[in-house]
């Protein structure tokens, strides 16, 4: 058996994992392959409905890596190194996710060392790129909410990635 990892390049998030046994882990695979147009993620509401979020395949690698059963549980958890080898654990973050009119403002435990990207997914909205930069403990990444709940994907280079349901201020 193998393990096959979908996960954002930007980032180097695990957002999928499948471990497959056959022809599937015989050979390199794209993206597209494995998630179509994009990955789905959802976020439950208190009221049984759900909050689509889209990751496109534009955004994501894949990658043949060596078992590790939590990624079946929590993907998010891990990620890819870029040098390659086993996956990676990510240290869970504290800080917050708080969604304004204009955007949204991400918020880590304590001051980055190297430059992390971050990449933000509101539901019904494309993924955007933000940056923290080395010394700091958050980004505000420019984008239109309105009121209310929405289900929210942040991933942020390091820290485990978080998807939840955050209420606009």
């Amino acid at each position: 058996m193998s393990l096959t990892v979908a996960y954002a390049t930007d980032t180097r998030h695990v957002l999928g994992a499948l471990a497959a046994s056959g022809p599937l882990a015989s050979g390199p695979l794209a993206p597209g392959d494995l998630v179509g147009e994009g990955l789905p993620l959802w976020v439950s509401r208190q009221d049984g409905t759900v909050d689509d979020l889209t990751v496109p395949a534009a955004r994501l690698s894949v990658a043949a890596v060596a078992d590790e059963p939590g990624v079946l549980v929590a993907p998010r958890d891990y990620e890819v190194p870029e040098e390659g080898g086993a996956l990676r654990a990510l240290a869970p973050w504290t800080g917050g996710i708080t969604l304004a009119a204009d955007g949204v403002t991400v918020t880590v435990s304590r001051p980055v060392t190297e430059p992390a990207p971050v990449l933000v997914a509101i539901a019904g909205g494309p993924p955007l790129l933000g940056r923290i930069g080395v010394g700091e403990r958050e980004t505000t990444v420019g984008v239109r909410v309105a009121e209310g709940k929405h289900g929210v994907l942040v991933l942020v280079r390091g820290w485990a990635g978080r998807l939840e349901l955050v209420e606009r201020t």
